[in-house]
């Protein structure tokens, strides 16, 4: 009679895992959905913003410096509205163009003493230039002002030193993934 006792606990126990594993590879399914879904919205922001930097870039009629200038205001307003899912614009020598947080502006991260923002402005250089343009690294939340898990999507703007890019904290995807299943 114990073994029969036994031999059904046993049994509960390796079920209950195979479920676990199974709605753990479901939940995976589903947010590999989500940022997919994320993904190909940074992207086509991106690109619609690098497409008209580069059309003033190339074809407006103004000193360069004012162009820059002015696509700078563009994206400045923008970003005033859309605080969660701003966009950058780095310097490949280094500098930051447009940038949130006003501290950093003009900071060239390729001379900082800090390593770890060394490397991660080399790979955001490396990423604009790639196939696939999109890169994951930890950066500081403005929402929670923790460092968190972000993708972005950079993209090189042609014919100058610049990149754009936007990206979304991977905790704000959970977020949404939750508020459309509620």
């Amino acid at each position: 009679m114990e073994f029969f006792f036994v031999t059904i606990f046993v049994f509960l126990i390796v079920n209950i895992f195979q479920q676990f594993n199974i709605y753990k590879e479901e939940v995976s399914k589903e947010t590999k959905k989500y940022i997919q879904i994320e993904k190909s919205k940074l992207k086509e922001k991106v690109d619609l913003f690098a497409e008209q930097f580069e059309y003033i870039l190339n074809n407006v009629n103004a000193p360069k410096k004012h162009k820059i200038e002015a696509f700078k205001k563009i994206i400045e307003n923008y970003n005033k509205h859309h605080l969660d899912k701003y966009i950058f614009i780095d310097s490949e020598k280094g500098g930051i163009l447009v940038y949130p947080d006003s501290k950093l502006l003009g900071i060239n991260l390729l001379k900082s003493n800090n390593e770890k923002l060394r490397k991660l402005k080399e790979m955001l250089i490396k990423a604009s230039h790639s196939k696939e343009h999109f890169i994951v690294y930890e950066w500081i939340n403005p929402k929670t002002g923790k460092k968190e898990l972000k993708i972005s999507y950079v993209r090189h703007i042609k014919h100058s030193p610049y990149f754009i890019g936007s990206g979304i904290f991977l905790n704000d995807i959970n977020k949404i993934k939750n508020e459309i299943k509620t």
